[in-house]
């Protein structure tokens, strides 16, 4: 019976050490953005893509927001007309 209480007890410490983990990755500081096409910081305030990446995505590689902006950043960039020639 002891022996028992004590698996429970320490599978309930590993399950809370686990779930603050997983919760203080979430809060790596990179706002929320709805739109990654026109991105806003943490003021707020609109901010340029390049600029939220510089500020908030340095040395992020897997953060979602932070790819989703790159790749907004990417397709905006090839828009407009053709070069002549084309």
């Amino acid at each position: 019976m002891g022996h028992l209480l004590f698996w429970e007890i320490m599978m309930k410490k590993f399950l809370a050490i686990l779930a603050t983990v997983f919760l203080g990755a979430c809060s790596d500081g990179v706002p929320h953005v709805e739109d990654p096409h026109h991105p806003v910081g943490a003021d707020g305030n609109p901010i340029k893509a390049t600029e939220f990446l510089t500020r908030y995505c340095q040395g992020k590689l897997a953060n979602e927001t932070c790819d989703k902006v790159r790749i907004a950043s990417r397709m905006d960039s090839s828009r407009g007309p053709l070069p002549k020639g084309w």
